[in-house]
């Protein structure tokens, strides 16, 4: 693991790296990654663990059980309640998406007011060729195709190098306890349909290494992403002129020419980079969007 953190620049020396932990096997091997190698990499770990109030008393033994080991560690731990299923109705989000953002909002409060400097999140190899999947299914193109990322600017996965297996047999091996989520069981949510349904049947019916494949594949996408990205950045400042009028939006204005010598992928990013630009985020802009856009160059 130190390997894998040292090779993507996950942590330096002197940070403060917020660790999600819900109880989990996968969360409490990340602690113990985490708490193994804070002397030997020069930083200092927290702990974060969030009850979504979704789950009754299961839910508050996994918090108490969390408390009981980080004092065990030694380690610093924050505990945030809230009502995800409030939360979910009143944003008009899943459960699951609504779940997601709770933690992700605790998760930065933590680092604002604890001093964090790194988020650690205990995704593995197995989530991120899930996540592949679902972005596929969903269309999310290319940048989709990247999957989970092992670092991008203070959130980091010093997991994703290993299996959901492997941090089990990792648990199992130093006689550490763990606790299970029941909900993990169901398909209700559409990662869990994934997990049991889909991905199972690729392994045991097309490929026995889909998983490791599809990881590998993101690793790829991610690359290429990364590469067009850097053409892109070229082609702004080649083709696009931004002006601000008082009491107006911002406006763009791309040259035909020179946006014609692009080629097509960086054509397709470009004008997406502009949507977003003017609308002020990338969020539901699709490829709808960008086909209409692209259609007014050449009427």
């Amino acid at each position: 693991m130190e390997k894998f953190i040292r090779k993507h620049g996950m942590i330096g020396k002197g940070d403060v790296v917020i660790a999600g932990v819900s109880g989990g096997a996968d969360s409490v091997c990340l602690l113990f990654v985490l708490c193994a190698l804070q002397e030997t990499l020069g930083f200092r770990v927290k702990a974060c663990h969030v009850n979504h109030g979704l789950r009754g008393a299961e839910a508050d033994e996994d918090e108490e059980y969390v408390r009981r080991l980080c004092r065990e560690l030694e380690v610093p731990c924050r505990f945030f309640h809230e009502n995800v299923e409030l939360i979910a109705a009143k944003r008009k989000q899943s459960p699951e998406e609504a779940g997601r953002m709770v933690r992700r909002e605790a998760f930065l409060a933590m680092c604002r007011e604890d001093g964090g400097t790194k988020i650690a999140t205990a995704h593995h190899r197995d989530d991120n060729a899930e996540t592949v999947l679902l972005n596929m299914a969903r269309g999310t193109g290319l940048k989709g195709l990247g999957g989970i990322r092992p670092a991008a600017g203070r959130w980091i996965r010093p997991l994703l190098a290993l299996t959901g297996e492997q941090t089990r047999e990792y648990l199992k091996e130093r006689g550490i306890a763990w606790r299970e989520d029941a909900t993990n069981s169901g398909d209700d949510y559409t990662r869990n349909r994934i997990r049991h349904n889909v991905l199972p049947v690729l392994e045991e019916q097309v490929n026995r290494g889909a998983a490791a494949h599809l990881d590998e594949l993101s690793r790829q996408a991610q690359e290429i992403w990364d590469y067009l990205e850097r053409g892109v950045d070229l082609a702004w400042e080649k083709c696009v002129t931004a002006a601000a009028f008082p009491g107006k939006a911002e406006e763009l204005v791309i040259d035909k020419e020179r946006f014609g010598q692009e080629m097509p992928a960086g054509q397709t990013q470009l004008l997406r980079r502009c949507l977003a630009r003017v609308r002020g985020d990338e969020k539901d802009i699709g490829s709808e969007h960008v086909t209409g856009v692209a259609g007014l160059f050449w009427q």
